[in-house]
């Protein structure tokens, strides 16, 4: 797969979903960008299995009150240095526990956005700027989904982490009930994701 770059616009917040992307020039959404800020993050995108058994490692957003792909924050006074190579390395470490050097893999870049959305946090709208890696956890171990899954809970952030199908993203709810971030449907999506479960 090639990598992709969009650029989306995501309009206003409604009061089902705390995100709602739109590609339509929304008015209202357009007039409160002017106090936009715009913010950049790395998300590594974590699957394993294929077909119906293909699953994908989440993690619990205490700030969202969902879950999302493990990533963050773009922080130069980390060392960063610009850099969304170093920042998904440093969130990985950060929110997994593991060290990028012996325990993971960052592979290729797969996808960059670029989308407006109202931030309900916040209150307000933000310009941001994302880059999803491809990443294997343990590759000198070959895990299947199971053993990963069960491998999360000795993860050492005390971070609430989970395995979930396709299906449970398309419907942004874990089988616990746990919600699912917009954000990563979305990203799946564009990645083409949901096209190839088709």
């Amino acid at each position: 797969m090639t990598k992709k770059r969009r650029n989306v616009f995501v309009a206003m917040l409604t009061s089902q979903s705390p995100l709602y992307f739109s590609n339509r020039f929304d008015s209202v959404a357009h007039q409160q960008w002017a106090g936009a800020v715009k913010q950049r993050s790395a998300f590594a995108l974590i699957a394993l299995g294929a077909g119906a058994n293909r699953r994908y490692l989440l993690q619990w957003n205490e700030n969202w009150r969902m879950y999302n792909l493990i990533g963050g924050k773009m922080d130069n006074g980390k060392g960063d240095d610009n850099s969304f190579l170093r920042t998904i390395g440093r969130e990985l470490e950060e929110e997994t526990g593991l060290g990028v050097a012996k325990d993971c893999q960052i592979g290729r870049e797969m996808l960059q956005l670029e989308m407006r959305q109202y931030s309900r946090r916040e209150k307000r709208m933000k310009e941001y700027q994302f880059v999803v890696f491809e990443v294997s956890l343990f590759p000198q171990l070959a895990l299947d989904a199971q053993q990963l899954n069960n491998t999360l809970k000795w993860f050492s952030t005390g971070r609430s982490n989970v395995m979930v199908t396709l299906a449970e993203i398309e419907n942004l709810m874990t089988v616990n009930n746990k919600p699912i971030s917009p954000t990563t449907h979305y990203i799946l999506q564009e990645l083409g994701h949901f096209s190839a479960q088709a």
